[in-house]
C-alpha cells in the first residue's frame, strides 16, 4: 500500500488525535477550586539559629476517596523559618487548581534544610533518602471557583533540635489553620 505525503500526515494526526482523546489529567475533570499552602515558622529553636531556610519540593493534597492530587505551582519553594518566625509572618505559596470536594490530609516534601548558627556556622542538612515526607492530617474543602488556603507551621523547637555540634533536623508540621476566600 503506497499513501501520498498528505496521506501520510493526514494519518498520523488522526492517530495522535485518537491516542490523546481519552487523556486528561484529574484537575480536568468536573469544578474545581483553588488551593494556596500558607508556611509559617513559630516559636524558639532548641539550637540558636541566624537563619533555617528549607527547601519545599512537593505538596500533594489527599480527596476523601483516598487518592492523591499534587500541588505543584510555586515549588520548588525555599522559606527562612526562623525570619517568618521572627517576623511572626508566613509566605503562601501561589494557588493551584485543585478538583471541587472534601480533602482530609496534606503531603510535603523537603529536600534540605541550609541552617546558619549564631556563631556564623553554615550547615546543609540532606534527608536519610530522598526527601523528608509530611503528612498532615486536616479536614477542607474545595469550593468551585473559590480559593481555600491551609496554613503549616513548623514550631522550631521541634524542627531544629541540638545533636552534639550539629544540628537535628525532624521537620514535624501542623497545620495552622484553613481558610476560603470568596
Amino acid at each position: 500500500m503506497s499513501l501520498s505525503r498528505g496521506g501520510v500526515y493526514g494519518s498520523l494526526a488522526l492517530m495522535v488525535l485518537s491516542l490523546t482523546a481519552g487523556c486528561s489529567s484529574s484537575q480536568d475533570k468536573g469544578a474545581s477550586g483553588f488551593l494556596a499552602v500558607s508556611v509559617a515558622g513559630t516559636g524558639t529553636p532548641g539550637v540558636p539559629l541566624r537563619s533555617a531556610v528549607v527547601t519545599i519540593v512537593g505538596i500533594e493534597a489527599r480527596r476523601a476517596d483516598g487518592s492523591w492530587v499534587v500541588v505543584d505551582s510555586g515549588l520548588p519553594a525555599r522559606v527562612d523559618l526562623v525570619s517568618l518566625a521572627n517576623s511572626a509572618g508566613s509566605v503562601t505559596l501561589p494557588a493551584d487548581g485543585l478538583p471541587e470536594g472534601q480533602y482530609t490530609a496534606l503531603s510535603v516534601r523537603l529536600s534540605r534544610a541550609d541552617v546558619t548558627l549564631e556563631r556564623g556556622w553554615k550547615l546543609t542538612i540532606g534527608p536519610p533518602g530522598n526527601a523528608w515526607v509530611a503528612q498532615i492530617p486536616v479536614d477542607f474543602a474545595v469550593v468551585a471557583e473559590q480559593e481555600t488556603i491551609v496554613g503549616v507551621t513548623f514550631g522550631l523547637d521541634r524542627t531544629f533540635r541540638p545533636d552534639g555540634d550539629d544540628v537535628e533536623f525532624d521537620p514535624e508540621p501542623q497545620i495552622g489553620s484553613v481558610r476560603r476566600l470568596r
